[in-house]
């Protein structure tokens, strides 16, 4: 089942007999489960093994907002489902801080165990069809771009934003994606740079890589041509343009 092939960080504040319970239900049905306790320290000593989020809400939780906004940003850094164990007072609090369509389930305690775990089993099918996607990580150093791409490509494909050269490697080193979106005119280390350290890598050296270019003058496309990238788009280019060269690239890779 692709859904216990992932990897579910189990966040709580405690470790109470229901808390316990939970967790040892989900490891004896074959889940991936990694617990973490909510604190900033701890969680990001797990960020990078997350896939799925299960937040066990209890006051110590969703009265911390520091928690709550490193989990919301490592969401929506790696694509990442939420589902919450807790009351209402718990999802009023975390509304106020995690977008809704990042919960992809609510449970309210005190909950069934055996139930609960018979929902994640049913959620398999909704991460195996957002599996399916195409992932794409998207590196420019510039904040807005970065959400105006994301926004533009996520109802159609996974989107991993980083924004430099550096973070792009050191993600890379741990994660496979179809396609990199990188800025060629980045400061410190160029994309330049970043596409030959990443054509050195035999893990990385195949996933194709598009150059997003401030630049559309004869000489910049040229010079830029030259290095053999998979393509290149405009970073002037509208939202359709965008979309519709990104889907031409997938479609042509069948």
């Amino acid at each position: 089942m692709v859904t216990k092939g992932k990897t579910f960080l189990f966040v709580s504040s405690g470790s109470s007999f229901l808390i316990n319970a939970v967790y040892t239900n989900l490891v004896n049905a074959d889940f991936n489960v990694v617990r973490s306790g909510a604190s900033v320290r701890e969680l990001s000593d797990h960020k990078d093994e997350a896939e799925v989020i299960i937040l066990y809400l209890d006051e110590g939780v969703y009265s911390d907002s520091e928690v709550l906004i490193y989990l919301k940003d490592m969401c929506l850094e790696k694509d990442m489902p939420m589902i919450i164990i807790g009351d209402n007072d718990g999802f009023r609090a975390v509304e106020t801080v995690i977008p809704e369509r990042i919960v992809v389930g609510k449970f309210v305690r005190p909950i069934d165990i055996k139930q609960f775990v018979s929902h994640l089993e049913e959620f398999s099918e909704e991460f195996e069809e957002a599996i399916k996607h195409k992932t794409i990580l998207l590196v420019d150093d510039d904040g807005d771009f970065l959400k105006m791409v994301r926004s533009w490509l996520s109802e159609m494909y996974r989107v991993i934003m980083v924004n430099s050269g550096m973070q792009a490697i050191t993600y890379l080193a741990t994660n496979k994606h179809d396609l990199i979106l990188l800025d060629y005119e980045m400061p410190i280390t160029t994309g330049e740079q970043v596409m030959k350290m990443i054509r050195s890598e035999p893990t990385t050296r195949d996933i194709p890589i598009i150059f997003l270019t401030g630049k559309g003058d004869r000489e910049n496309v040229t010079k830029l041509l030259s290095l053999k990238p998979d393509g290149y788009i405009l970073k002037s280019s509208n939202r359709f343009t965008l979309v519709d060269a990104i889907d031409r690239f997938f479609e042509k890779q069948k």
